[in-house]
């Protein structure tokens, strides 16, 4: 499974004695360190750190964050692949009336081509379980600062 993770998410090719990478979800790869590790049931999960070829150092993070360019980049990636907040799940008594399922996690998502996208998106969302104990902070837009705190809506 995590030879698969590596190949489909990271394009990271291991071979015997040999290791390969292109470009993946988050850029090209130029190292990863990983450790699989077993929670209190016996199952197992992964922890992984990936360095990205060409990534800015930390003080090159630092003056990017204080530039609008890259922060509205920043920005739109929040806006694109999180969520905190899903409309009229606001409260906890909100939350505990939902109906969730355990299994949606591996069903298959929207279509994003697909004609009722929108309102499909919004119904899977709302049968989600979070196991991160929501509701979060929410705020009236996603955001990042200069110093790199951020948020979703």
């Amino acid at each position: 499974m995590i030879n698969a993770i590596l190949r489909t998410l990271f394009s990271i090719e291991l071979a015997f004695a040999q290791v390969k990478s292109s470009v993946g979800v988050f850029g090209h790869v130029s190292a990863y360190f990983g450790v699989v590790e077993s929670q209190g049931r016996g199952s197992l999960h992964l922890h992984m750190l990936i360095w990205l070829k060409d990534a800015p150092t930390s003080d090159e993070m630092h003056k990017l964050l204080k530039t609008e360019s890259f922060c509205a980049k920043v920005q739109e990636y929040i806006c694109t692949n999180l969520r905190a907040y899903v409309p009229r799940l606001d409260t906890v008594e909100d939350i505990k009336k939902a109906e969730n399922e355990k299994e949606i996690a591996y069903s298959q998502p929207p279509d994003p081509d697909g004609e009722n996208y929108a309102a499909e998106l919004v119904s899977f969302e709302r049968r989600l379980e979070c196991k991160r104990k929501a509701p979060f902070e929410v705020s009236e837009d996603d955001y990042v600062t200069e110093s790199g705190t951020w948020g979703s809506k």
